[in-house]
């Protein structure tokens, strides 16, 4: 799988990194309603900003490799959209899971299922496991929270 670079392009930053995921995933909305599209967190000198939105253009997965960043910065959160429109788009995947607990970092997602941004906090939300037939695995998955 070729996986995508994430640059931080923007000069703007935040003072929350719920408000820079949350502004990371707008653009990410607007880039693909059909593959998963989303981006990088990162926190300098007490502010926060977003990497730009990628896909690796497959449908229900999402990869990125961290690209150019202010120096300095600490990388501190994933975002992605679920463009999936059924209950499953609601979840962090077991991928999803597996990575913000590997990496413990926290993970944003915007699910087109019932159009909501949700957090998943490694350690803080429980997680279940879930066995499905179609693009998920089987393994612990999370509702998170809603943002």
């Amino acid at each position: 799988m070729n996986i995508p670079v994430s640059d931080v392009t923007t000069t703007f930053t935040y003072h929350s990194e719920l408000l820079a995921a949350e502004v990371g995933l707008s653009l990410a909305i607007n880039a693909s309603t059909t593959d998963e599209c989303g981006g990088l967190i990162w926190k300098h000198n007490d502010v926060f900003c977003y990497s730009d939105p990628v896909t690796i253009g497959n449908g229900y997965e999402f990869a990125a490799r961290s690209g150019k960043r202010p120096d300095g910065a600490v990388f501190v959160a994933l975002y992605h959209t679920h463009p999936s429109l059924d209950d499953t788009g609601k979840l962090f995947s077991v991928n999803d899971v597996k990575v913000a607990k590997e990496l413990n970092v926290n993970s944003y997602i915007y699910s087109f299922a019932d159009k909501k941004t949700r957090c998943f906090i490694p350690g803080k939300d429980s997680t279940y496991y879930y066995d499905t037939g179609d693009h998920f695995s089987s393994g612990d998955v999370s509702e998170g929270h809603v943002v």
